[in-house]
């Protein structure tokens, strides 16, 4: 009986734990939107992986904590999802190469814009990046997770 009452002790405690610690992934959490779960995810990479910084004692720790950031680095850039943000920089000379006026910058480096004014070409820009950090972060997952616990 004791040992029950210790159990759910210790499960109520880390629960409203993790209440606390997920209150922004829970507060911006929508059911419609995947960047919910993007959130909780990097909480509890953060979470862990200041755990092993301070407290781990396993081999190649650091390694590990590299790649949890480079993980939460990789879903801060998803959840921000400004892929496709153009900025507009004042160009001297305009299109005609007389005129001055602004010229289309992608926050980005992107190769120069195609016929259609660069549309496309940005599109197809943000697209691969985003499926690039989307690719990267589930490599890492996939490959290290198992091994990532204190």
């Amino acid at each position: 009986m004791i040992n029950k009452l210790k159990t759910y002790y210790w499960n109520i405690k880390y629960f409203l734990l993790n209440i606390y610690h997920h209150r922004k992934a829970l507060w911006y959490s929508r059911p419609w939107d995947y960047t919910g779960i993007y959130l909780v995810l990097r909480d509890n990479l953060k979470y862990l992986s200041d755990s092993i910084e301070k407290y781990g004692n396993h081999l190649n720790k650091k390694h590990d904590v590299k790649r949890m950031r480079i993980c939460i680095h990789l879903i801060d850039r998803l959840v921000e999802n400004d892929y496709y943000k153009v900025d507009y920089v004042f160009d001297n000379k305009g299109s005609d190469g007389v005129s001055f006026g602004f010229k289309r910058v992608f926050k980005y480096d992107l190769p120069k814009a195609g016929k259609d004014g660069g549309k496309h070409s940005v599109h197809m820009q943000a697209e691969r990046l985003k499926k690039q950090d989307q690719d990267m972060l589930f490599y890492i997952l996939n490959k290290h997770i198992a091994h990532w616990w204190d």
